[in-house]
């Protein structure tokens, strides 16, 4: 009586599909990685861009990676150093409400609390009207650099109309009474705060 032969269709069939199965997989695994990377690399080019526009001094660190969380302010503080000596600061994002929704920015301060810079990064507010505060629009956000606590009076942030230094929108004043809210809650957070946000370990 012979004994009964191997089918190698049967034994091979369902080693095929693991195999398929395990290539599928690997497959799916490096996609879903680099497509993750190169999403991470577009998101870190475009915040650095931000960032060097509000933060013109110099400095050689890593700064997008030398970063610190602010939960009671909602914001993250990029840290500028040079030779390990501390440069300045850039809050982002900073949020305040506009006319028609959140209004995101930039903030850049040196660490002497003088303001570098101020930039919208996005903004929903009344387009020829509160849209204005955009720097991609108008220069309306430059009047901020070079101005900080201590070369501007309590009094003087605020617009022109409400007794303020800054330039006032024609037919809108919510947008930028926000954004110099925003900005001067920054100021204050920074002068109570200067050193511990430069000397705490990156999160």
């Amino acid at each position: 009586m012979s004994k009964p032969g191997i089918n190698l269709q049967t034994v091979c069939k369902p080693s095929v599909v693991v195999l398929i199965f395990l290539s599928c997989c690997l497959l799916i695994y490096f996609s879903n990685h680099f497509t993750h990377e190169k999403i991470e690399g577009k998101r870190q080019l475009s915040a650095l861009r931000v960032i060097s526009e509000v933060m013109p001094l110099p400095f050689d660190n890593n700064i997008y990676e030398d970063w610190l969380d602010i939960p009671e302010l909602s914001t993250r503080a990029y840290r500028a150093r040079t030779n390990h000596e501390s440069t300045g600061l850039v809050f982002m994002p900073v949020n305040a409400k506009g006319y028609n929704g959140n209004i995101s920015m930039a903030i850049g301060l040196a660490f002497n609390g003088q303001l570098t810079g101020v930039r919208i990064i996005e903004q929903n507010e009344t387009p020829g009207l509160g849209d204005q505060i955009d720097s991609r629009i108008t220069d309306w956000s430059a009047q901020f650099s070079g101005r900080s606590l201590a070369n501007s009076a309590k009094t003087a942030w605020a617009v022109a109309s409400e007794n303020g230094e800054f330039d006032a929108l024609s037919g809108a004043t919510t947008s930028p009474r926000a954004v110099i809210n925003a900005v001067k809650s920054i100021l204050d957070y920074y002068e109570l705060h200067r050193n511990e946000l430069y000397i705490q370990k990156v999160n």
